[in-house]
């Protein structure tokens, strides 16, 4: 049996839907001051769109691991996937390659919304139109931020 997490009101669907694309701002930030060269705190921009990405792709998959609270199938699939994904985010922390990085977060964010349609009825269609949506630009301005190094 498959409990729903609707969201019931409009208003938490702006909420959430803003706070959704207010995330994305940091990663926008990051890869402007990766083009114009600029540092924040004498950290290379690459390097703290990185660690905000790792951020990201944790809370995800907390998000992730919380939702399989609610369903009954694939319930262990979605408990490890968590922690599989935070562990490869944290791993992302550690190495010195950054386009490596990028590229293992960028298939980090796509695989986890993958987990996610997988669980359709948990949020709501609305919900996943975002996921897709956020999902989409994210790995885009991983890819700006490959070519900005």
């Amino acid at each position: 049996m498959s409990h729903a997490l609707h969201i019931q009101t409009e208003r938490e669907k702006k909420v959430m839907a803003g706070l959704g694309y207010a995330g994305v701002i940091p990663f926008v930030l990051c890869v402007l001051a990766a083009f114009f060269d600029v540092s924040f705190l004498d950290l290379k921009p690459s390097i703290v769109f990185c660690t905000y990405s790792v951020v990201i792709v944790t809370f995800l998959s907390g998000t992730i691991w919380g939702k399989s609270l609610y369903c009954d199938d694939n319930k262990l699939f979605y408990l490890l996937s968590s922690n599989i994904f935070t562990l490869i985010a944290w791993v992302c922390l550690l190495t010195v390659h950054i386009l490596v990085a990028l590229l293992v977060l960028s298939l980090s964010f796509v695989a986890l919304l993958f987990i996610e349609t997988r669980q359709p009825n948990v949020m709501g269609k609305y919900y996943l139109i975002m996921r897709i949506s956020l999902t989409s630009i994210v790995v885009f301005l991983h890819v700006l931020m490959a070519f900005a190094l």
